[in-house]
C-alpha cells in the first residue's frame, strides 16, 4: 500500500523531491501544499431574500482575503 502523499494530489508528480514545511508538504513542481492536518470544515449556504430583479433567492459568497486563490469567490465556511 502507497503512502497517500507519494504524489502531489493537483499535479500528480511524485513528491520525492518535495519540500516538507511544519504544515505539510510543498510540491516543487507546482508550488500546491498538502496540509498534514486537514480537519473538517463546516460551509455556510445561505439563501439571501428577493433581489431587485424579482429572483426570489439568493447564495451568500465571499472574496477570498488570503491564499490560496486571493481575490476568488468563496463560500463561507470555517474549522468545525
Amino acid at each position: 500500500m502507497s503512502n497517500p502523499y507519494d504524489f502531489c494530489h493537483y499535479c500528480g508528480e511524485p513528491t520525492t523531491h518535495a519540500t516538507t514545511t511544519a504544515d505539510g508538504i510543498r510540491c516543487n513542481q507546482c508550488g500546491n501544499t498538502m496540509w498534514l492536518n486537514a480537519v473538517a470544515v463546516a460551509v455556510l449556504i445561505a439563501p439571501c431574500g428577493i433581489q431587485e430583479s424579482g429572483r426570489e433567492h439568493g447564495v451568500f459568497i465571499q472574496k477570498r482575503g488570503i491564499e490560496p486563490a486571493t481575490g476568488g469567490w468563496a463560500l463561507p465556511s470555517g474549522y468545525v
